[in-house]
């Protein structure tokens, strides 16, 4: 039944409105039919929230809300139609059924399911008094919710149950939260029950972490052990981590330290090796300086001088390699040699020369600064 004062008489507060409401006119109080707005229904449907995932809080709400406002058909049906998938209400329509086609072969009084429960607005009267349908939609809630109860029974999925694994960071208290949810959610079982508790340790100890796991499955044989005590092992394998990763951590540390050492000793013993090469190895060939033999001609004893003038200072009496003003002189010559006066032949002078080509080509003496020009 619909009336223009509907529109006036409905709240203006976020609460859900009762869809038959009574309202005052000339032939007394009467009952309007105020439809739920879409904020109603999105209000009920999150109180409700999915039959599948939790049926107990789903049928404890809709029985509220049934005893809190006084409901016709439609809203019923449009309740259903908006908060159950397509199969949840088929089901849960045809147990209804069924439980008052049972209800009828004991009591002839009762009627048969698909008149106590109609497929289609039955236009049944809403206003208290003789002649009322009332008794009839509430005896259709009360079916629906029997028919919610023998579906809710047969909603079990394990599978869900079996998805729930601990992250690595974890801790198995909060691990152990998750499964107690989902083993209320998804199964008909109480964790408090002893095959509750024994179905929640299996999955406890098979889907922990693996290093956990390792520990627990001593105890998969044990179904006797209790939940706390396996909580407890799992937090001394949690726990344990952290002075796992410190110890490893300081592992790492060492080794770096013990392989950065090796590295420094080798290091210094090659650089000895080169040095100590570089001073005991002796020249192929004579001196270009003195045209003996026996030393380097950086270290010349008794050097000539040379038949041309210095290329760098242009002064004559020195070598190009003894020149102050070289960047690549670093061994000081013996000045007692620097004014002896002779002449050298210009073939043994490019003979002596050349005495050294394989020290051009060494790396050693340029390492070292002892490489002439």
């Amino acid at each position: 039944m619909t009336s223009p004062v509907s529109a006036h008489t409905r709240s203006h507060n976020s609460s859900v409105i009762a869809p038959l409401r009574e309202v005052a006119e000339t032939e007394g109080l009467v009952r309007v039919h105020v439809p739920f707005s879409l904020q109603d229904l999105s209000q009920i449907e999150k109180r409700l929230g999915s039959f599948s995932a939790d049926p107990s809080t789903y049928i404890k709400e809709f029985q509220y809300l049934t005893q809190a406002y006084s409901l016709t058909w439609h809203d019923i049906w449009v309740v259903c139609t908006s908060t159950l998938t397509a199969e949840e209400h088929e089901h849960i329509l045809a147990a209804a059924w069924h439980q008052a086609d049972k209800d009828h072969t004991i009591d002839n009084q009762v009627p048969l399911g698909a008149e106590a429960i109609p497929n289609e607005d039955p236009q049944w009267d809403y206003q208290a008094g003789l002649g009322s349908d009332i008794p009839r939609r509430d005896r259709m809630v009360q079916y629906l919710l029997k028919g919610m109860d023998v579906v809710s029974n047969k909603v079990v999925n394990y599978d869900k149950l079996r998805e729930i694994t601990q992250l690595p960071d974890e801790n198995p208290a909060l691990f152990l939260t998750h499964l107690q949810e989902a083993l209320v959610r998804y199964t008909c079982l109480d964790p408090a029950s002893q095959n509750g508790a024994n179905i929640l340790a299996s999955h406890f100890i098979s889907q922990s972490a693996p290093d956990i796991w390792k520990k627990l499955k001593k105890a998969e044989d044990s179904p006797e052990t209790p939940i706390q005590d396996l909580v407890k092992m799992a937090f001394k394998v949690f726990n344990a981590r952290e002075d796992t990763a410190e110890a490893a951590h300081q592992a790492h540390m060492k080794q770096k330290v013990t392989l950065q050492t090796q590295a420094l000793v080798a290091a210094l013993r090659l650089a000895e090796n080169i040095k100590g090469k570089a001073n005991t190895c002796t020249p192929p060939g004579a001196c270009f300086k003195c045209g003996k033999e026996g030393h380097w001609s950086k270290a010349c004893p008794q050097p000539w001088p040379p038949t041309k003038p210095c290329p760098i200072c242009q002064l004559m009496g020195q070598w190009k390699s003894d020149c102050p003003n070289s960047p690549q002189a670093s061994v000081p010559q013996n000045s007692g040699t620097r004014g002896q006066q002779g002449n050298i032949p210009r073939s043994q002078a490019s003979a002596s020369a050349s005495q050294e080509p394989g020290i051009q080509e060494s790396p050693i003496p340029k390492l070292l600064g002892f490489m002439d020009d």
